[in-house]
């Protein structure tokens, strides 16, 4: 051990050094209660050995200012003294001594006494280090920690709560918590916080909770509190730790935006894969996949499906005359006249190819689907777009042929298409602009157009 030895009689410090020294314990001097305090405000020992009766400050003295001033760290001190009273020997203790030893006392008695005072200066050092420890923790924690007195005052921080909140130690030592919350929100915790002390049910201890804090330059900032205590005899005190999750919350928001982001490049690219590119209704994949689920329906259910199919007239002359950048748009134009007209959400528009169209009209008997073919072709009509020729009209027409039927066992949706096909061409057969019509007939002839006619404008 490290043994400061405050004695005035040089011949008693020389005996105590002969009894130390060869017990491996390293000694040093001090002649009086000044010297010992100069000494002992730059150094650290392990024990001190504290003659009582000294010129000037005596050894009581001595170890209570000691004691006042290193009152955190206990350092053994052993009064040596030729009074042997009781009252003198209380009087020690009181004043800070562990342990009271006659001068007279043989060696062996001496060493007996200092190494029980060597076990204290290793529990001493060991809770030192574990101090250092933990310390050394708490200032390595990425995380700000704040211990908080029971009147809501800051009583210690880390390094990383000065990082955090961009306030130095010591100008949050002794300042309210609240000062690390917005203004806003100060008033409503403080409440909470006696409420707490008061022993009335608060939610503050225990749980994880996410809320706004304040940095010095006053800038709001994203928080993760948890708040424990410290309820001892001597010591009550809240234990806060918080957690800046400022980079939780951009990383949580730029997932969020990226999730969107895909989910919207998702939807476009499913719309790529059922939209026309040129018009944006459905196209002939879309068409296909309606048409396999509606037909199913119809023939399980025993439900009348309805199919129109629609052709601009003499497109190829528009598109030789025009070109084709008015081709397209005539065809957009035509698009959105049959989109418009198509209004039940089972009903499926789509652009069959080219300048041709298909609409498919799920429980439909052949009035509705006549009736819906000539609202398309008078809202392509209505568009006036303008012709090329004027062989059938003074706008661009349209021809329409539509077929409506029951599907049975053996139906298939080839020869449905080609049903309403058929119509089609003879539409355009019969001088085009017009809509001509098949129905279903189911009396075992072999010719599957059952009646024909015309509509025109």
């Amino acid at each position: 051990m490290k043994i400061l030895v405050v004695e005035d009689s040089p011949t008693v410090r020389h005996s105590l050094k002969m009894s130390l020294v060869p017990a491996n314990h390293t000694v040093d001097f001090a002649e009086n209660g000044e010297a010992a305090l100069v000494y002992l405000g730059v150094n650290s020992v392990d024990l001190i050995l504290m003659d009582v009766e000294m010129s000037g400050m005596n050894g009581f003295e001595l170890a209570r200012l000691y004691r006042h001033l290193h009152g955190d760290d206990w350092v053994p001190i052993i009064f040596l003294s030729g009074n042997a009273d009781d009252e003198h020997i209380l009087e020690g203790i009181k004043a800070g001594g562990d342990a009271y030893l006659n001068k007279e006392a043989s060696p062996i008695h001496l060493m007996a006494q200092i190494t029980a005072m060597e076990r204290i200066a290793k529990m001493r050092h060991q809770l030192h280090s574990s101090n250092r420890k933990i310390e050394m923790l708490l200032q390595a924690a990425p995380d700000g920690i704040i211990s908080i007195s029971e009147r809501g005052i800051i009583q210690s921080i880390n390094s990383a709560m000065e990082r955090i909140s961009g306030y130095r130690s010591d100008e949050l030592m002794e300042s309210p918590f609240t000062l690390l919350l917005p203004e806003s929100l100060r008033g409503d915790y403080q409440q909470d916080f006696w409420r707490y002390i008061r022993g009335e049910e608060v939610k503050l201890l225990g749980m994880t909770m996410e809320l706004e804090g304040q940095r010095k330059n006053g800038e709001s900032y994203p928080i993760e509190l948890s708040i424990g205590e410290v309820n001892e005899p001597d010591t009550h005190l809240f234990m806060v730790i918080l957690r800046d999750i400022t980079e939780r919350k951009q990383a949580g928001e730029k997932l969020e935006q990226a999730q969107q982001e895909l989910l919207e490049a998702n939807v476009r690219l499913e719309q790529l894969t059922i939209l026309d590119g040129l018009t944006g209704i459905a196209n002939r994949r879309y068409f296909d996949i309606s048409m396999e689920r509606e037909f199913g329906v119809a023939k399980r259910e025993n439900t009348t499906l309805g199919l129109i199919m629609c052709d601009i007239d003499l497109f190829k002359t528009y598109n030789d005359t025009l070109g084709h950048v008015a081709g397209d748009e005539c065809i957009k134009q035509v698009a959105e006249a049959i989109q418009n007209s198509v209004r039940r959400p089972a009903d499926v528009a789509a652009r069959y190819g080219g300048e041709e169209f298909a609409i498919i009209l799920p429980r439909t008997a052949l009035s509705g689907a006549l009736a819906m073919a000539k609202n398309i072709q008078e809202a392509i009509h209505e568009k006036n777009i303008p012709c090329a020729t004027a062989e059938v009209d003074d706008r661009v027409t349209v021809s329409l042929g539509v077929c409506c039927i029951n599907p049975e066992g053996g139906d298939t949706i080839p020869d449905f298409i080609k049903l309403a096909d058929k119509a089609l061409y003879q539409a355009k057969e019969n001088g085009r602009n017009r809509i001509e019509y098949v129905s279903d007939k189911r009396k075992g002839d072999d010719d599957e157009v059952a009646a024909s006619e015309g509509l025109t404008m």
